[in-house]
């Protein structure tokens, strides 16, 4: 292939990830809420493959298309307006993101770009109870066995998305958000065939990340605001004294050079 060519073609690749995929110093390392979104417009391909470990957000469009998208709007993230599963593929492939002008990128490309970038992708399943059906999360699930990426992909959800996916994507690497009432213990751990927890700083200790452990999975420290009484510095400090591996963080760059 013309040198030329070579270089357009590397131009239009995920380059790779800029934040180190081995666990820093402090014990943990950061995942992307949203990919790299202080570089690069939230829930892209290039968000998210600027990082070794990266969140985002599946949604499916009203005739069954899988697209990345964190709000059931695409007003605050696009030129567009209105509901994802009210609106088509062919119009969600119009819009441009902002405020960069990137493209909203289907769950194929998503996955195509992770496998070429290394990057570990945890996934959120949106609004599953009021748009999806089973069906389409099927094969959702099914899109990722055939790329090969069961070990690079963590897929979770609310509104009725874990139960399912229990069933569906049983040889898949779930990941599980308790909520306040749950008991984090190797059985629960177990039943929910969780590879990892995703839980509130405020909820974390050395004791819970043992527990998980027990039960075969990682702990991974949610997005949320500090106490004010801490700098980031000392929150993020309290949260790697729990033993979690990972942190949600709208800051990764920062988080690894703070955690070396």
């Amino acid at each position: 292939m013309p040198a030329l060519a070579v270089g357009l073609l590397a131009a239009f690749l995920p380059a790779a990830p800029a934040v180190a995929n081995d666990v820093g110093k402090c014990g943990m390392y950061a995942i992307g809420h949203r990919g790299d979104h202080t570089n690069y417009d939230e829930n892209t391909v290039r968000a998210i493959t600027a990082l070794s470990h990266s969140e985002t957000d599946l949604r499916v469009t009203k005739d069954g298309q899988f697209v990345l998208m964190h709000d059931r709007n695409v007003r605050r993230t696009t030129n567009g307006d209105g509901y994802v599963d009210e609106l088509s593929w062919d119009y969600i492939r119009s819009l441009r993101t902002e405020p960069r002008g990137d493209r909203v990128p289907t769950w194929r490309r998503a996955l195509r770009a992770i496998k070429r970038s290394g990057t570990m992708l945890s996934v959120e399943v949106k609004s599953y109870g009021a748009t999806w059906t089973r069906q389409e999360l099927r094969q959702a699930v099914r899109l990722v066995r055939q790329m090969g990426l069961r070990n690079r992909v963590f897929l979770g959800g609310t509104a009725g998305a874990m139960p399912v996916l229990e069933e569906v994507a049983a040889d898949m690497q779930l990941y599980w958000r308790p909520k306040r009432r749950d008991r984090v213990s190797a059985a629960t751990v177990s039943a929910h065939n969780a590879a990892a927890v995703l839980i509130h700083p405020r909820n974390l200790d050395k004791r819970v990340v043992r527990r998980a452990k027990r039960g075969g999975a990682v702990v991974w420290a949610r997005r949320s605001k500090k106490p004010k009484e801490l700098t980031i510095q000392q929150y993020w400090s309290r949260i790697a004294s729990s033993r979690a591996k990972g942190l949600y963080t709208d800051t990764p760059y920062t988080f690894d050079r703070w955690c070396g």
